[in-house]
């Protein structure tokens, strides 16, 4: 009976939060279809959650935030970090980048760094992912890749992420997914209708800080 209900509760989290990611201006093309419960496949990312341990689920099928409340994912440290204006400039002036393999085949060029900002919105389904922001507008997309999650309750706060950046466009399809997790209105998601080029991080850990 318990080997049935949890996977159950499997079955429902694999549907329950929808896969972040984003296309990459080198390879627009490809099919984008990965998101959990969609069968969607972004230029070769996997982001189901097959392969994780989804023992933290809350009854009501949310994801519960892992973490000691101030550190996520592998344990990082606040030092050497950048704000998020000069992690940008330095994606955009392509300094020390390096290839990063996205899978099959795709390849972007991404800046190994630690980036300090504000979190202005993390995905209310299950934490997976999460914005950081200045006062002047400019954002970048966090992707923990569901290799851990962060609580709702993290908005407002200043955090240090460390990780791999580089700039993305943004499908309609799946900005419309994001707004779906974000529990936007019909009319809102009908109203998205232009893709976005923005800046993402692949986040391997994360510190709030104190």
């Amino acid at each position: 009976m318990l080997r049935i209900i949890y996977i159950a509760l499997l079955a429902y989290t694999l549907a329950a939060c929808g896969g972040e990611a984003s296309t990459t201006t080198a390879d627009n093309d490809n099919e984008h279809h990965s998101h959990e419960g969609h069968d969607h496949d972004h230029e070769g990312h996997d982001h189901g959650h097959e392969g994780h341990d989804h023992d933290h689920n809350h009854e009501d099928g949310n994801v519960e935030a892992e973490g000691d409340g101030v550190h996520f994912g592998a344990e990082i440290t606040q030092d050497n970090s950048i704000g998020l204006t000069d992690a940008i400039a330095k994606v955009e002036s392509g300094e020390e980048a390096v290839d990063l393999d996205m899978g099959e085949g795709n390849v972007v060029k991404a800046v190994e760094m630690k980036v300090e900002g504000t979190v202005s919105e993390v995905c209310k389904k299950a934490g997976c992912w999460l914005r950081i922001a200045t006062e002047e507008g400019e954002e970048m997309f966090i992707n923990t890749n569901h290799d851990f999650f962060v609580p709702v309750e993290m908005i407002g706060k200043t955090v240090v992420v460390e990780g791999a950046a580089f700039k993305t466009i943004t499908t309609v399809e799946e900005l419309r997914h994001y707004a779906e997790d974000d529990e936007k209105s019909a009319e809102e998601i009908a109203a998205i209708t232009e893709p976005v080029s923005e800046y993402e991080l692949h986040a391997k850990g994360l510190v709030v800080k104190q």
